[in-house]
């Protein structure tokens, strides 16, 4: 059986060094930033390793969850036991099962007079969001 999430290109997962790791800590978390620092290229380019570590490390932390839950699984349906307990971590096989969710779009549309009365409002703290720009690829 194959594994989807598999990581089959090793450039994918990256293996940084001490110092490049110090360095780019020492830039990112620096907490009295100004617009210029987020706009030069050594602050840039230690975001992008960053974001691309996390990148690899959630594609290798995909493969390793999938690994797990294939033996938690087969472990379940040898014994009937759902839960594997190490030291540091227990892992639990949970089936396939169904969700009821509410359909709050139709609801609106067939109660809009009630619907008001059911609307929580909450705050919502404000956030920064940081996305990569995609690189234009010449066709």
């Amino acid at each position: 059986m194959e594994n989807k999430n598999q990581v089959t290109n090793t450039s994918e997962v990256e293996v940084l060094d001490f110092q490049t790791v110090n360095k780019v800590l020492q830039i990112l978390s620096n907490k009295n930033l100004t617009l210029e620092q987020i706009k030069s290229r050594e602050y840039i380019e230690a975001r992008e390793i960053l974001d691309n570590t996390i990148k690899a490390l959630k594609a290798v932390d995909d493969v390793s969850k999938n690994s797990i839950k294939e033996v938690v699984k087969a472990h379940f349906l040898g014994t009937g036991e759902n839960t594997v307990k190490t030291k540091k971590f227990n892992y639990t096989y949970k089936t396939t099962s169904t969700r009821t969710s509410f359909d709050t779009d139709s609801f609106k549309v067939d109660y809009p007079d009630l619907y008001p009365k059911y609307v929580k409002v909450s705050m919502v703290s404000d956030s920064v969001t940081i996305a990569k720009v995609k690189e234009k690829t010449n066709k």
